[in-house]
């Protein structure tokens, strides 16, 4: 069993999230969709963004005015850039 679980990838999570004041979390997310359409995207529970080297969901809260992010990456270095990237991204939007 320790062989098979060292035979897999190590992913790293990062969560954080973003206030959003008084923009609609809807908004939000149809600008994350458009500005990722290159990218597999999921409206299932929010926005999956799936990337090549990770992937993203954000989602919006429904008692509190913020958008909860979730990001999983192969390294920690990559999963906090796109953590700090979708942090700009929604605060973009007005």
């Amino acid at each position: 069993l320790t062989e098979l679980k060292q035979s897999l990838p190590q992913y790293y999570i990062l969560k954080d999230k973003a206030p959003l004041g008084e923009v609609d979390p809807d908004d939000v997310i149809a600008y994350l969709g458009k500005q990722n359409q290159d990218k597999q995207l999921d409206y299932l529970d929010g926005l999956r963004i799936d990337r090549p080297d990770a992937w993203i969901h954000l989602r919006k809260s429904n008692t509190e005015p913020i958008m909860r992010i979730i990001v999983e990456a192969r390294t920690p270095d990559i999963a906090w850039h796109i953590l700090q990237e979708t942090k700009e991204m929604i605060a973009q939007v007005k």
